[in-house]
């Protein structure tokens, strides 16, 4: 009897170990996104309620094309679906964007938790459009239904996220204790070829800014320092931040990674440049001979020197 039990239990365990990785079974993440009841327009609202209508659709298509391995169908239906959970991100993204653009600088301290959100859908998203180019290349059914799974739920956490985000931006200044303790992910447990993927494209999610010496520059130097964190920042979350075509450089500052563009070697120009960003909290620093200084002093040593 003892033996039988055993037998039984290691099937178990061999079953859920085994089983394939399915998103729509392991991680439905929309609900979520209803709870939040988010505030929109009426004509947003509608547009909103579409996007879930299309999603159940799209839902039942993936499924009988995974029954019958119909790979066109397969990836036309999750194409869809994608453009639907990308366009539910663009309204959370241009509704919070709105609503900070109206809150005077400096930002409230109660916004580090929403900001924090944002970082972590950004990367989600940069992630899943990795392993969406992956999914679209590989030729076995079962491997490409598998990556695009797991992309889907990287998309639906970024979402969640985002989300979460815009409605501590539509209560403020009501500051509540919101009841989001679910923290979801899709490492543990992905399909081990989608982890690697992530693995072999590291660069292009993990590239850092190399470090500069603002030592090197002789006499007063004006910077505009973009952002400063107590980590490094990955490229996708500095591109998030700014996007253009300057080099971001990086000092390591008072145990701070602080993130610059420049150095220009008079103020006027680096007031110049910093009027066209449209970075929030975007501020012009000063350093003379690799040395930090106020902006004030580094302007009448200059002036001295003039």
């Amino acid at each position: 009897m003892p033996k039988i039990i055993a037998i039984y239990f290691w099937l178990l365990f061999a079953t859920f170990i085994f089983k394939p990785y399915n998103a729509f079974a392991q991680l439905d993440i929309w609900p979520y996104l209803k709870q939040l009841e988010l505030n929109f327009p009426e004509d947003i609202g509608n547009r909103i309620e579409d996007i879930y209508k299309q999603k159940d659709k799209l839902s039942k298509i993936i499924s009988d094309a995974s029954e019958e391995n119909e790979m066109e169908m397969l990836e036309e239906a999750f194409s869809r679906l994608f453009s639907l959970s990308n366009s539910l991100y663009e309204i959370y993204d241009s509704y919070s964007k709105k609503i900070l653009s109206e809150i005077p600088e400096p930002l409230p301290v109660e916004f580090d938790r929403p900001l924090e959100f944002e970082r972590r859908a950004e990367n989600n998203m940069k992630k899943a459009a990795i392993i969406r180019r992956e999914a679209g290349k590989n030729e076995d059914f079962t491997e490409s239904l598998q990556l695009y799974e797991m992309a889907l739920d990287l998309e639906m956490i970024a979402l969640l996220n985002k989300g979460r985000a815009l409605k501590i931006y539509q209560d403020y200044p009501v500051i509540y204790e919101y009841p989001w303790d679910e923290d979801f992910t899709v490492m543990d447990g992905s399909p081990v070829r989608a982890l690697r993927v992530i693995e072999i494209d590291r660069d292009l999610l993990e590239e850092r800014v190399k470090p500069t010496d603002l030592t090197e520059i002789e006499g007063v130097a004006f910077i505009i320092q973009i952002a400063a964190h107590s980590e490094k920042l990955s490229e996708a979350e500095i591109k998030s931040i700014y996007s253009g075509d300057m080099d971001v450089n990086m000092i390591y500052e008072d145990n701070w990674y602080k993130y610059y563009l420049g150095p220009w070697e008079r103020y006027e120009e680096a007031e110049k440049v910093n009027k066209t960003l449209n970075i929030r909290n975007a501020f012009i620093a000063a350093y003379i001979d690799g040395k930090r200084l106020s902006v004030s002093e580094a302007r009448r040593r200059q002036a001295r020197q003039d």
